[in-house]
């Protein structure tokens, strides 16, 4: 086991390893044999290249730094999990916004699935229409978002106009539902 000051107890080292190496920096370059064939080695280099680098620095500075959020205090990992649950619970019942937009984008996705899937029903069995037929139906859907997408700077210049109208002080300020007609007008 290494010490605190990140050395090896002579009892921790294998017959005719460096003893200057850590058991992790040694653990580090028994399992870091890459097959150059292998799909993924930039990757599995780039991430064990990482990961020593992290030790190296543990090592040299004698600090613990650089920690992760679940490294830097001990809490239970049942506790950390626990608040992992609660939070999201508690910012929908506590953030009526934030319910608010999470119910909106419910609905719109909820919509634009069931669009997909009844747009295979309705064109077979009430129009009679071949499977590539019915794969073109969804273009009137990309034809709407392409719609949506070039009216951005249109909404862009309305919301600047109004901060511009708003810019003298005795105006009440900037109000978050200036950016709400672009999602009302054209769900």
């Amino acid at each position: 086991m290494p010490t605190e000051d990140g050395t090896t107890r002579s009892s921790d080292l294998e017959q005719g390893s460096d003893p200057s190496k850590t058991i992790n920096e040694r653990a580090f370059v028994e399992t870091t044999q890459w097959d150059e064939d292998d799909p993924a080695h930039p990757f599995k280099r780039s991430l064990a290249a990482r990961w020593l680098t992290v030790v190296i620095i543990r090592k040299e500075t004698g600090n613990s730094w650089p920690l992760g959020p679940s490294e830097n205090n001990n809490i239970p990992l049942s506790e950390l999990l626990l608040r992992s649950i609660v939070r999201p619970i508690m910012l929908l019942t506590l953030e009526p916004m934030c319910l608010n937009l999470c119910v909106y984008s419910a609905l719109l996705l909820g919509i634009l699935y069931l669009f997909f899937g009844a747009f295979q029903i309705v064109f077979e069995s009430v129009y009679g229409f071949e499977l590539w037929q019915r794969g073109l139906t969804f273009l009137g859907l990309l034809v709407g978002m392409v719609l949506a997408i070039l009216s951005d700077p249109f909404w862009r210049r309305n919301y600047q106009r109004l901060e511009k109208d708003h810019q003298n002080p005795e105006a009440s300020g900037f109000d978050p539902e200036w950016r709400l007609p672009p999602g009302t007008n054209f769900p």
